[in-house]
């Protein structure tokens, strides 16, 4: 079940092409000086748990980078994207950070600040 969740996902940024998807259970969850819009322009934007990153974003980072990140779930999408599921559901960043850590250290990314939720 968990698996078939984050297929989902991957597939609904496959057909919807997002030029940017990140979130978490329960939630989108900011930093408090940061704004969604701000998060949504950055080419580098911070590693949430579930991440839809756009093609300039993976050739920034480096696609192998991306492609070989020891996430959950990894899938490059048709537009050139990549769609990551960090942790396994319903695991989240924090908890048992040190997966997240990782991730974020082998791609170069900070991890989101999840003081707000909307």
């Amino acid at each position: 079940m968990r698996k078939e969740f984050v297929e989902v996902l991957a597939q609904a940024a496959n057909i919807l092409e997002p030029k940017w998807g990140f979130g978490r259970r329960g939630g989108l969850a900011i930093g408090e000086d940061e704004t969604v819009e701000d998060l949504a322009t950055r080419t580098k934007p911070p590693l949430y748990e579930y991440n839809v990153f756009r093609p300039e974003t993976v050739e920034a980072i480096g696609r192998e980078q991306v492609l070989s990140a020891p996430a959950y779930y990894v899938e490059e999408l048709d537009s050139g994207g990549v769609f990551m599921a960090v942790t396994e559901p319903p695991k989240q960043c924090g908890h048992e950070g040190q997966q997240c850590e990782e991730v974020a250290d082998q791609l170069g990314l900070s991890l989101a600040k999840t003081e707000r939720y909307h």
